[in-house]
């Protein structure tokens, strides 16, 4: 198709800096405080479900189903932004530098007059992998459309999106629940989307300043069905698209720096009654956060229908901290957004070719290496699952594992190295020991030269930077422990201890208690 440019290769496009005072500003006026104590009290814990069908929530007035279904907002992991030259957050976090605010931007994502949108290629390969990935159908013809809204983060007053034809359509993943069942959820479609600039609350008491670093970076929506019914799944169905886009490197999935969004979409009804009115929850920035607004807010519904108010349809935002929502806005109808075809981008052509170039590319997919895992090196589902969840730790266990234990090697990777990691916010690609130092470690235990006890010590050791061998820093330490044929003189010293102490001998052997 026309209007591409290409990012890898002899053409990527330089990106354009353009000078402004650090931030944009406006004068923004304060949401009024509301007082949530009493909310707060009333809906502190998450919804009691049924014990005859935990799909069902208990409430005054009988039992309840919630809806719920998911879009997330995944940022295309790619160096430029979705139709401009500007450098995007990958690059960014590439670089491990802070970005001062409006430095990566262009023209085009200021909405300069005279300008024209030109789609980046490598970000239509990426959402064409993730439809993949997902098992969804990819249309061969997709088109771009504009919605409209104003805002002070939207400089062209409108966004580039794909309302009409998106460039995945289908797919969905599956959810292994606490109980062991199966529970599928569907992705309705996959669009390609521009991002909006960024709000910063928390500079001046007075102003709301804007930072456009991140307007006109690529975003990949990914709209669920809504076949959710509890925080529980909502939050493993999140989970589970993370460690996808990972795995296949399509998104970073930092969602503390909002490399990936969810917005849900929340409803109760009676058992067998038609949906009900639906309430969306905006940029939950965190799987716990979700979970934590989905379960308030489906208390929340629940109250007020049964008290005889009425849920309207709006969005709301999260409190973090009170742990209620708020309401935002009134929600607007797909006609408020006046969506019609983009006249500055033809329609993206594909061939039947180039997705099966991409799909013969696809790395092993999660459930694929979780089944592997299971079946190579016969682990638990738990723990075969942790290792395709945890970021960098399938590679790591893989780098260790030949010619050791696998359930011993895991057990060091899950409860020691990760406690470890976890402990200092670090991933698997950032331990200070490496896959052959815990290696070397994980022998000596095994040929009985140190115990697991000692062994554990002399990881903590390692965690901290020692750069000794795990050998050395036992034998430094003295952990070293006798082999066959060297207790020969330990066996002596305790004879030689137990017949200078009579007394305490003879006041063990009646009830043979500690003395």
């Amino acid at each position: 198709s026309s209007g591409i440019n290409a990012e890898y290769g002899g053409n990527e496009m330089k990106a354009t800096r353009c000078s402004f005072n650090y931030y944009h500003s406006f004068n923004a006026p304060r949401i009024q405080r509301r007082n949530v104590s009493v909310f707060r009290r009333l809906f502190s814990s998450a919804p009691r479900l049924d014990s005859k069908n935990p799909n069902f929530i208990k409430g005054k007035t009988g039992d309840w189903e919630a809806v719920i279904g998911i879009e997330i907002h995944a940022q295309i992991k790619s160096n430029t932004k979705l139709f401009s030259p500007g450098l995007t957050i990958n690059h960014q976090l590439l670089q491990s530098e802070a970005t001062p605010p409006n430095t990566n931007v262009s023209l085009i994502d200021i909405a300069h007059p005279g300008v024209l949108p030109s789609l980046n290629k490598f970000s239509v390969q990426q959402a064409v992998k993730t439809g993949l990935a997902i098992g969804g159908k990819v249309n061969l013809r997709s088109t771009f459309d504009r919605k409209h809204y104003f805002y002070c983060d939207l400089p062209q007053g409108y966004q580039i999106t794909q309302f009409h034809n998106p460039i995945v359509k289908g797919g969905g993943v599956n959810l292994i629940l606490k109980d062991g069942t199966n529970h599928f959820v569907r992705i309705s479609h996959i669009q390609m989307e521009q991002d909006s600039g960024k709000l910063v609350h928390d500079v001046h008491p007075s102003y709301t300043f804007v930072d456009f670093n991140r307007a006109g970076v690529g975003l990949m929506e990914l709209v669920s069905g809504p076949d959710m019914n509890s925080s529980e799944q909502a939050g493993l169905y999140v989970r589970k698209l993370i460690t996808l886009l990972r795995t296949i490197g399509t998104c970073g999935c930092s969602m503390q720096n909002g490399e990936l969004r969810a917005d849900v979409n929340i409803s109760v009804r009676k058992p067998g009654q038609e949906l009900g009115t639906r309430v969306e929850i905006k940029n939950l920035s965190s799987v716990k956060f979700l979970m934590r607004a989905i379960d308030y807010e489906i208390k929340r519904q629940i109250n007020l229908l049964e008290e005889g108010g009425k849920v309207s349809r709006e969005t709301r935002s999260f409190n973090s901290h009170k742990g209620v929502t708020l309401l935002l806005r009134s929600k607007e109808e797909e006609t408020d957004y006046r969506f019609f075809p983009e006249p500055d981008l033809p329609p993206l052509l594909l061939t039947e070719e180039y997705v099966k170039e991409i799909s013969d590319k696809l790395p092993e997919l999660p459930d694929q290496m979780k089944d592997r895992f299971m079946h190579k090196y016969n682990l638990t589902s738990y723990d075969a699952n942790i290792l395709v969840e945890e970021e960098g730790a399938s590679t790591y266990f893989e780098s260790l594992v030949e010619g050791r234990n696998p359930k011993k090697v895991v057990n060091w990777i899950l409860t020691d190295l990760l406690g470890w990691l976890n402990s200092d916010n670090k991933k698997f690609v950032q331990s200070p020991v490496s896959p052959s130092v815990l290696g070397s470690l994980i022998d000596l235990v095994e040929s009985q030269y140190i115990s697991a006890r000692s062994a554990k010590k002399v990881l903590e050791i390692l965690f901290r930077g020692d750069e000794r061998s795990p050998k050395q820093i036992a034998d430094d330490l003295g952990m070293v422990q006798l082999k066959e044929g060297e207790d020969q003189n330990l066996e002596q010293m305790c004879r030689e201890i137990v017949a200078s102490h009579p007394e305490e001998i003879e006041k063990y052997k009646p009830k043979g208690e500690r003395v």
